[in-house]
């Protein structure tokens, strides 16, 4: 594509020995995967400043550069805010196939991954062609073509767009991180329907304050990219979205179970799976469902006025609810002969105290736990995770979790803080494998072991090395060995 048209509608300071009729044949965000013919974007990251890769990309083979400095040396393009730029430099690049879509993102701390997944499952229940795209990596018709960040750089999000209508499909579905909120990810794009599900602890490593995290999530609502949102509004920050929006006269409409709601449940059954009546715009939906817990009851809600919004039958909803399997490495539940496990992605307070409160409602035994925190990532919370899994299980075996460039042996013994030095209600192993091990030999009949924090992730990281690592397998292999 010639230079000149893929800077359309691209704030421009200044060009530098450019020439705008030179074809660009690739983008790249990293001077490592720039080739023969690519732009460039030098963008400041929180570790790396892109422009220090400059040379590299350029000894690679990049035709221009695309930079908020300006390079005199260089065929180099100014602009504004680079992050704007390759969003919006992506979207032509990809022919703008975004426009020729139904965009539907979802974001909030927890429950983005399973809302997204019942709207997309309900969708294939429908017929209807979809592309999924989130922290399990992004689906085309089921096909899987990414798997990275949860919410993808414009490059590839853009990418995956155009092979989506490629492929004929017309609805794409986007966990939009808090990241990519304030990352600029989805500049340029209008999304259909807008998801919120909650608000929670979680990020505070980059946000610093739960104030700027929660309006960042607030940011993506208030304003008209967004046409059609739906908001649980029995979350506190979900009711001021929703006031908000409808003060600015845009379209919102709301979801909940303890306040007045468009859609809502009655009649809720959770002993074995859930069951409920919905009333979603006044129309009636009987749901039998594979799934458990309150926090998933709010998923479905949502997940049913989407596809609602989107004309999908109330029998095909119901349909697709009765023969979806739960998420995978959200609350799945592995059954043994003498043992049964829980593995989930629960990795903020407020998911690790649902996952519990909900595994409590299903266990006649004691429940053991196994959890760590991430390296890296928010410190704050680890002394509150490990509170409540004080309070809540019978026994923790405080574990790595993908601890990265720090010390598991430092991030067990924060969350350790949070048991009232009561040394008989826990222990530290840092060895993941080892720790599910103990639990299953502590395990009795009736009792659940609950694995939190990882999910279906199929490695752990530490010290920048991703081995090759499944709670799932791991579990499922000892339920085996000690049910014989």
């Amino acid at each position: 594509m010639k230079l000149w048209k893929i800077l359309e509608d691209v704030e421009i300071l200044s060009l530098n020995l450019v020439d705008v009729e030179c074809n660009i044949v690739g983008l790249a965000l990293k001077s490592s995967e720039v080739k023969k013919g690519f732009m460039f974007f030098a963008i400041k990251g929180e570790t790396h400043d892109g422009n220090d890769y400059i040379n590299e990309a350029i000894r690679n083979g990049a035709s221009c550069v695309i930079s908020e400095t300006k390079h005199t040396n260089i065929s180099s393009v100014e602009v504004r805010d680079v992050r704007i730029a390759m969003a919006t430099i992506s979207s032509n690049y990809y022919d703008s196939r975004h426009k020729q879509h139904k965009i539907i993102v979802a974001t909030g701390t927890n429950g983005k991954t399973t809302t997204t997944y019942m709207l997309y499952e309900i969708l294939k229940c429908s017929g209807q062609k979809a592309t999924l795209i989130g922290t399990r990596g992004a689906y085309i018709n089921e096909k899987n073509v990414y798997n990275g960040l949860t919410t993808p750089d414009p490059i590839i999000l853009h990418k995956i767009i155009k092979q989506s209508y490629e492929m004929g499909v017309r609805i794409i579905i986007v966990e939009l991180s808090a990241h990519a909120i304030y990352y600029k990810k989805l500049y340029g794009i209008c999304a259909e329907i807008g998801l919120f599900t909650n608000f929670s602890q979680d990020h505070l490593d980059f946000f610093e304050s739960m104030e700027f995290y929660g309006s960042v999530k607030k940011y993506a609502f208030l304003n008209p990219d967004i046409r059609y949102a739906i908001i649980n509004v029995d979350d506190d920050l979900g009711e001021e979205i929703y006031r908000e929006r409808i003060e600015k006269g845009l379209l919102a409409t709301t979801c909940g179970i303890k306040k007045p709601a468009d859609v809502f449940a009655i009649d809720i059954d959770m002993e074995e799976g859930i069951k409920c009546t919905i009333n979603a715009y006044d129309e009636i939906l009987e749901l039998d469902t594979n799934f458990h817990g309150e926090f998933n009851l709010y998923n479905i809600l949502l997940a049913v006025a989407a596809a609602r919004a989107l004309s999908v039958s109330s029998d095909t909803i119901i349909n697709g609810y009765y023969t979806m399997e739960a998420t995978p490495g959200r609350f799945n539940i592995i059954n043994g002969k003498t043992i049964d496990a829980i593995v989930d992605f629960a990795h903020t307070p407020d998911g690790l105290r649902n996952l519990l409160i909900t595994s409590r409602k299903l266990c006649k035994g004691t429940i053991i736990l196994v959890f760590g925190c991430g390296g890296n990532r928010d410190k704050s919370k680890r002394k509150a995770m490990g509170l409540i899994a004080y309070e809540l299980a019978d026994y923790v075996i405080i574990t790595e979790d993908n601890s990265r460039y720090e010390d598991a042996n430092d991030i067990t013994s924060e969350i350790a803080k949070g048991f009232n030095d009561n040394y008989f209600k826990y222990q530290i192993i840092l060895d993941r494998k080892d720790a599910i091990k103990k639990a299953c030999e502590l395990a009795k009949p009736g009792d659940i072991i609950v694995i939190a924090g990882k999910g279906d992730e199929e490695y752990l990281d530490c010290n920048g090395i991703k081995k090759a690592y499944s709670d799932k397998n791991t579990i499922e292999e000892m339920i085996r060995s000690y049910s014989l």
